[in-house]
């Protein structure tokens, strides 16, 4: 007698939890989702889960709950039904270049770390409080905005002595925060780097257009970011704009937002600027409403495979970010513990990116016993900050 065997293919994601499967095919992006109605359905998704080759023998499971699983599959191409032998799928696994353990015993850790860092933030000063002043209440950094402070900033020769020691082989963009434009440092940025974007955050109240103008004019890539209230400074804001575009700088208005009445109070004169969501700590709702994903935001996602393996070992959101901040340390993020300082020897940084935020996945409950794990974007600032590990409807 002729066994058949049921698999799903190479190219599809396939999770499941206590109360359903998901099967996640990632070349068009659609899926199939069934709950368990039986343990029948159940035990066939975990054979077919933990088989190596991801296929399992269908005569054992002649249910009806299995069979509507295999033929919504199969109606989607995500799986097929096969004679005789059973098939290997190759499954999906992360395909990182090697495990942090492997490296930190390895002499070549440090040429292979630096090329995964691809943009440098640096806090280059801090600035007086503004009309912003409920962003100077937090100790966390939810977005790049200047920071309140009375001190001298980033120490430009400490910071360029600690780039002298080092290059970054594949560096995309230098980010940077702040409200002065330290013609100097450009300089020698530019000179290290020529080809990548250099991309500017600064308040508006602050913003001095010429002395931006004058320290920017000769880089070949510049990107302006402004963060504007517009409740009083939008005019100011749309005026800069005008400049930028003659100079052909892209210049983007952002705002944060903390409830729904800051956008609707001056509907037409927000038009053009980029709302950020930003928790007060009494503001859970307008989170709930406007940030936290639904399982149908979660699928229409359009997921690729490299997507899926990426959520498995890295954290896209954090990964191959340096920040350098006004206090003189580096961090992978400025919400977690700093890797190093400036003065500090360049192996003994990366070698504490290895247990950065860089890597930090979902693989902490409730996200570590869902079937969405790793279709869900990975955790972001706004976990850390509102203190929930995720900020979903699926698993409230």
């Amino acid at each position: 007698m002729n066994n058949t065997y049921f698999y799903i293919e190479p190219y599809a994601h396939i999770n499941y939890d206590n109360e359903k499967v998901v099967v996640y095919e990632t070349l068009s992006g659609k899926s199939v989702r069934y709950f368990f109605g039986d343990e029948y359905l159940k035990s066939f998704v975990n054979h077919l889960v933990n088989n190596q080759s991801r296929s399992v023998c269908y005569d054992e499971y002649p249910y009806d709950s299995v069979k509507e699983f295999v033929e919504g599959c199969r109606n989607l191409n995500i799986g097929d039904i096969v004679s005789n032998h059973p098939p290997f799928a190759m499954p999906m696994k992360p395909k990182f270049m090697t495990s942090n353990d492997k490296l930190r015993s390895t002499k070549e850790m440090l040429f292979r770390v630096i090329p995964w860092v691809s943009n440098l933030v640096l806090y280059t000063d801090t600035e007086k409080k503004g009309t912003h002043e409920f962003l100077y209440q937090e100790k966390y950094t939810q977005a790049l905005f200047p920071i309140f402070g009375s001190g001298e900033g980033l120490n430009k020769n400490k910071l360029k002595e600690q780039f002298g020691r080092i290059r970054f082989t594949r560096l995309k963009t230098i980010s940077m925060v702040g409200n002065k434009f330290d013609a100097e440092l450009l300089r020698f940025l530019t000179t290290e780097y020529p080809n990548v974007s250099f991309v500017f955050y600064s308040n508006v109240e602050q913003f001095v257009y010429t002395d931006f103008y004058n320290s920017t004019n000769y880089i070949k890539d510049v990107r302006l970011n402004l963060w504007v209230n517009p409740l009083s400074n939008i005019g100011i804001a749309k005026h800069i704009i005008e400049k930028c575009n003659k100079i052909g700088v892209e210049c983007r208005l952002l705002s944060f937002v903390n409830k729904e009445k800051n956008i609707s109070d001056k509907g037409d004169e927000n038009k053009g600027v980029f709302f950020v969501p930003f928790y007060s700590g009494d503001n859970l709702s307008f989170f709930e409403h406007n940030v936290f994903l639904t399982e149908q935001d979660i699928l229409a996602q359009n997921l690729t495979q490299q997507d899926i393996l990426n959520n498995m070992s890295v954290n896209s959101n954090f990964f191959g970010e340096l920040y350098f901040m006004p206090d003189n340390k580096i961090y992978a993020n400025p919400n977690f513990s700093p890797v190093g300082k400036l003065g500090d020897d360049w192996h003994d940084i990366l070698y504490n990116l290895l247990d950065s935020c860089w890597f930090k996945t979902r693989d902490m409950k409730p996200c570590s016993n869902c079937a969405f794990q790793y279709l869900c974007p990975p955790p972001s600032n706004y976990e850390i900050v509102i203190g929930k590990p995720n900020l979903c409807t699926v698993k409230p």
